[in-house]
């Protein structure tokens, strides 16, 4: 097979593992759904990876926990409502459409940062228009595999801007 008949090859294999990893991650089952006074919708997965989800109000929207006692490396997540600032300042290189909505997100990582045997940490930035201001996300993840951000997607297709 020639190179050039490779290298379209090559692209789609790749694309068709994010999309199967992409899957593997995401939860299921129930949700919960909370809503902020600003008016922001989440709706929460119960569990993820067999681990109980804790969702706390914070003063702009909210704080998603899964339970630390299950694992050293809990998750965690926020989702705010940022209002009045149409978009965050920095560079958003990756966007993705979920349900009509476009998201633009950023994953930084910081092998200097990791300490002990927990590997790496990585954070998945991310964020959307709503009236009225812009909706972030992130997800802070530390491991020595690839970072896992199925617990920010999750949240994301289960939000709601305010309206």
């Amino acid at each position: 097979m020639s190179r050039a008949a490779r290298t379209p090859l090559i692209a789609l294999l790749a694309v068709i593992a994010a999309v199967g990893a992409c899957r593997r991650a995401r939860p299921v089952g129930p949700r919960r759904t909370y809503v902020h006074p600003n008016g922001l919708t989440l709706a929460a997965p119960e569990t993820f990876k067999d681990r109980r989800v804790s969702v706390i109000q914070t003063p702009t929207g909210f704080a998603v926990y899964t339970d630390p006692r299950v694992t050293r490396l809990a998750a965690r997540a926020l989702v705010t409502f940022n209002a009045g600032r149409a978009m965050p300042a920095g560079t958003w290189p990756d966007k993705r459409t979920l349900d009509g909505r476009t998201i633009h997100s950023v994953v930084d990582s910081f092998p200097d940062a990791s300490v002990g045997s927990g590997g790496p940490e990585y954070e998945l930035r991310a964020w959307e228009s709503a009236r009225g201001g812009h909706v972030a996300y992130v997800q802070h993840v530390q491991t020595e595999e690839d970072p896992d951000f199925g617990l920010i997607w999750a949240i994301i297709e289960g939000t709601k801007p305010p309206s």
